[in-house]
């Protein structure tokens, strides 16, 4: 049985491609994010829908990587998706890469956990405060590997393929399996595919969206989050959160943050103006939302104790029951059933459910803020 830890936003032809390589060797089950994605940024359609699209292309089971995981940095959010991938009993986790190239992954995942990595990084960071987290990452594995090497994997995708690798190893027992991704033809980036919902060409976009995807969310409405970052202003300016313990604000970005919040005149400008080399668009992003949400580094250092089921197939519902059996984590069919969690899982579940409320704030139409408590998984008969 192999997972894939994805976000699906929004699944496209490249998603289906990596669906069908890990078909070949087994059950695939998805570890999907929840409705905000790892760039801070709310997910253009929301969790259950892009769930059902992924259960139409071929997944057999669709778990939630819950918040504040699945908004987390590279580290932090491919830990959380392999802790759930271990606890799910997978003995494979599949992933799209650049590079294609499992033997260097692994070895560069070995390197980032090997202790000397994280004092190495800590001594960079002292000595060129002003660099980006990216930059001294790739400096220091360029010196325990190969500059080319390290060059061969600074692509996104196996950058996080790394990470994937690296907790793979800390947490043993699953063996990582890159899939060369798929370029050109009826293949693209989902960020072009949002660009083209973002200018209404919708015609363009659905080339690139498997047929079953594409009716899927042509009867859904895209989330426009431009809201997201002019409550983050507010909050900033009236001094309403404790931004010296929000995650992802350390090094003087959260003061920066206040300051220009009340400099700036909407969401929009403070995210123009706060980008620097040291802190990309999709630090800021994440800084912000977690600072609407009050998440602290402490909440994302921890490691998910739940689950939510998303959607499955006609076989999902058997490895369902495998993963229940083995009570390596709880699972949750039903949100609202979420009274029935242990305590600290609860906790986390609440953390959750305040940023589906906010998500529901950003959906066209008069949602109610409770909406994802009474969803249901999609089934397929």
């Amino acid at each position: 049985m192999t997972s894939i830890i994805c976000e699906l936003n929004p699944l496209h032809n490249g998603h289906g491609f990596l669906i069908s390589e890990a078909a070949k060797s087994g059950r695939v089950i998805l570890i999907m994010s929840g409705n905000f994605t790892q760039r801070g940024s709310a997910a253009v359609y929301d969790k259950y829908t892009r769930a059902k699209a992924a259960v139409l292309a071929g997944a057999d089971l669709v778990l939630e990587l819950p918040f504040p995981w699945c908004s987390a940095g590279a580290a932090d959010f491919a830990r959380a998706g392999v802790a759930i991938a271990a606890a799910t009993g997978s003995d494979t986790l599949t992933f799209g890469s650049g590079s294609g190239d499992g033997e260097l992954l692994c070895r560069a995942g070995r390197a980032f956990a090997d202790v000397n990595f994280d004092k190495a990084f800590e001594e960079a960071a002292k000595c060129d405060p002003a660099e980006g987290a990216a930059k001294l990452r790739h400096c220091i594995l360029a010196e325990m590997l190969s500059e080319d090497e390290a060059k061969r994997l600074s692509n996104p995708n196996d950058i996080l393929g790394i990470e994937y690798n690296r907790y793979a190893y800390l947490f043993g027992g699953i063996k990582c399996v890159p899939v060369k991704r798929v370029e050109g033809g009826d293949v693209t980036s989902a960020t072009e595919i949002r660009k083209m919902m973002a200018e209404g060409d919708i015609v363009s976009a659905s080339r690139f969206i498997p047929d079953n995807a594409a009716e899927v969310f042509a009867n859904s409405v895209p989330v426009s989050e431009g809201a997201l970052y002019d409550i983050a202003r507010l909050l900033l300016r009236l001094d309403r959160c404790d931004i010296e313990n929000i995650a992802e604000c350390e090094g003087g970005l959260g003061f920066r943050l206040r300051r220009i919040a009340g400099e700036c005149e909407n969401g929009a400008e403070l995210l123009r103006l706060a980008a620097t080399k040291k802190y990309t668009d999709a630090r800021i992003r994440r800084s912000l939302l977690y600072a609407v949400l009050g998440i602290t580094r402490d909440m994302v250092r921890e490691s998910p104790l739940y689950t939510t089921v998303l959607g499955m197939s006609k076989d999902g519902g058997a490895i369902l029951k495998e993963i229940k059996k083995s009570g390596t984590i709880e699972v949750l069919t039903k949100t609202a059933d979420n009274d029935k969690l242990t305590d600290r899982a609860k906790t986390q579940f609440d953390v959750s459910a305040a940023a589906d409320r906010l998500y529901t704030a950003l959906m066209h139409g008069n949602v109610p803020e409770e909406y994802f408590l009474s969803v249901t998984p999609y089934i397929e008969k």
